[in-house]
């Protein structure tokens, strides 16, 4: 009895070694990754992936962790290395595109089969695959549209360049283009003996005088309009002094008598100033076309 009372007292502490032994090599063997990450697990038939954890047995199978968190490449052509567009006016422009490894495990495999895991996620690596690629994207773009379209309307120019660099970008995935600067190339940075840059020196040139112009027209007709104006008010001022010194003479000849300065006031309260009135009102409604608002019945007219 007491044998097999020790026995079964060895039998139970092996299988607790035997339960403990299993823990401590699952919880050695099982593999998390980290945020932003995916495992890529080597076996001897198969290579998968996995986005939340998997079991590496060590000899019988080995990870490589890859990155597929979003990248940035930066994009600067400016100066003489501005892109041309249809009317060959150069464009100084900056772009950020956003890039990262597609999220399907065909993407992150065919980036860990030619790349390699390590390499996927340095932003250098990155840079140096797809510079190429977006700066034709770009180039492109811009030389199918004017300046002004263009400048005047970046969000169709950024989707129309995410449409044409496309998908196929080796199981990347291109998620975002953002432009941080876009204007004219400065004259100066312009090569005149460059047959493009000639052609757009001259657009350029062109558009400027035309611009210059205008302004110069609109500046003239302004001063026209307030000189205009400034003899409106001359001429009403002239025509108030004359009625004034009317109703001045109108109020000696009917008292016989020269009236002081108060008698004035009043009588100019009553009789001046409805005769001024009118033609206030009518060279307003002159000078504003008619537009000026008129009471409304039952409101008391402003004097």
């Amino acid at each position: 009895m007491t044998e097999i009372v020790v026995l079964m007292a060895i039998a139970g502490g092996l299988l607790l070694l035997l339960g403990l032994a299993f823990t401590l090599l699952y919880a050695k063997a099982y593999r998390r990754p980290e945020q932003g990450h995916a495992i890529v697990v080597s076996k001897p038939a198969s290579v998968d992936v996995y986005f939340t954890g998997a079991l590496v047995l060590p000899v019988v199978a080995r990870f490589e962790l890859i990155d597929i968190r979003s990248k940035s490449v930066r994009i600067e052509r400016c100066g003489k290395d501005g892109l041309h567009c249809r009317d060959n006016v150069r464009i100084d422009i900056v772009a950020v595109f956003t890039l990262r490894v597609g999220k399907s495990a065909t993407d992150i495999l065919r980036v860990a089969q030619t790349i390699g895991c390590a390499r996927a996620g340095d932003p250098a690596v990155v840079e140096e695959l797809f510079h190429a690629k977006l700066v034709e994207g770009l180039r492109t773009v811009a030389k199918q549209h004017d300046f002004d379209e263009i400048v005047s309307d970046v969000c169709a120019f950024t989707d129309e360049v995410l449409q044409h660099i496309g998908a196929d970008l080796q199981g990347y995935v291109l998620d975002d283009l953002a432009i941080e600067r876009l204007g004219q190339t400065p004259l100066g940075a312009l090569d005149p003996d460059d047959i493009l840059d000639a052609e757009g020196i001259r657009r350029i040139v062109e558009r400027t005088a035309h611009e210059k112009m205008q302004r110069s027209k609109l500046q003239l007709e302004q001063e026209r309009v307030l000189r205009a104006h400034q003899a409106e008010i001359e001429e009403t001022i002239i025509e108030l002094e004359r009625r004034r010194s009317d109703a001045l003479a109108s109020l000696r000849n009917a008292t016989g008598r020269q009236l002081s300065d108060n008698e004035l006031r009043e009588r100019m309260d009553e009789r001046v100033r409805d005769m001024v009135r009118p033609v206030v009102q009518q060279i307003l409604d002159e000078r504003l076309g008619g537009s000026s608002p008129t009471p409304h019945d039952g409101d008391p007219a402003r004097g």
